[in-house]
């Protein structure tokens, strides 16, 4: 899925090394081009999470909080790598900051005493003159990593203002009440939940032909933003034979629909090349809309 950049700001772009990596980065380097470069920037190194906490008490396998004798210093949302000789390294993602940091799902295992958690996050700014154009872009990585060369790719796409989401944890629960029961204990804010289940939207939009860059109106998807969210967390949350998930799925489906046959209240279709303008094609009136939206 694609980083989304927004249009004439100078966003903090951020990447993980492939999931299949064994231990954190030691340097990282960057060349990226947007609509509005000709070539590939010069190889820059990036900014690597400089977390290396060390877990001071056992956590058993379930539970979904690391103990340290003093805070790491993680960054709500990110994740982070929890490394020990006696264990298969695996990646947590952190949801508060202290001396003890909760966790977005259980752990898989016990965590003994003495094993690291690693930043593995990969940040760089890019300058708002490389913003300018909408458009899709890309970032190409080359880290050193246990003693390795690894590359790998990032895709991006440059968008307008009046795409940029806004979608706060709160609004999210106030649309759906039962967010608050779905998040992960002690998890303070549902951004990435949030940032995940608009790229899932958004994939699911292209896929019906729309542009992102031609979205001028991303919180008429909201709804469809929050059902989402619900999917991925009934997912993650349920047991065999639990009808939840299917439900979530099926209210996505329905409230995505929903969106595309009220198109007109959130996309820019004065395109002739769109294959989702025309005239003859069937829309909620804005009246609609609004209802269905409520």
């Amino acid at each position: 899925m694609a980083r989304f950049l927004l249009q004439n700001t100078a966003p903090e772009v951020l990447a993980y090394p492939p999931s299949n990596t064994r231990n954190a980065p030691t340097s990282v380097d960057y060349q990226y081009r947007t609509p509005d470069l000709d070539d590939l920037t010069a190889a820059v190194a990036a900014t690597i999470d400089p977390v290396a906490g060390v877990v001071s008490a056992v956590a058993a396998a379930g539970t979904d909080a690391l103990t340290f004798l003093a805070a790491p210093g993680v960054i709500i949302g990110r994740e982070y790598l929890v490394t020990h000789p006696t264990l298969e390294p695996f990646r947590v993602q952190a949801q508060s900051d202290g001396m003890t940091v909760y966790l977005a799902d259980p752990l898989p295992v016990e965590v003994p005493v003495g094993a690291s958690l690693l930043g593995i996050g990969i940040t760089f700014t890019m300058p708002a003159t490389d913003t300018a154009t909408k458009g899709r872009g890309i970032v190409k990585y080359d880290a050193q990593i246990n003693g390795r060369t690894v590359k790998w790719d990032l895709q991006t796409q440059t968008v307008g203002g009046g795409f940029a989401y806004t979608l706060s944890t709160s609004r999210a629960v106030k649309l759906a009440p039962e967010l608050d029961r779905l998040r992960p204990d002690n998890s303070t804010s549902l951004a990435e939940a949030i940032e995940t289940a608009y790229e899932y939207v958004f994939a699911d939009l292209e896929a019906r032909g729309y542009k992102m860059e031609r979205i001028n109106s991303a919180e008429k998807l909201d709804l469809a933003v929050v059902k989402r969210m619900l999917w991925d967390l009934y997912r993650s949350s349920a047991k065999p034979g639990d009808e939840s998930e299917q439900q979530a799925a099926t209210d996505y489906y329905r409230q995505l629909d929903i969106a595309d046959s009220g198109s007109r209240w959130w996309y820019d279709e004065q395109d002739e090349d769109n294959p989702t303008g025309g005239e003859d094609r069937e829309h909620l009136t804005e009246r609609e809309f609004i209802q269905f939206e409520r």
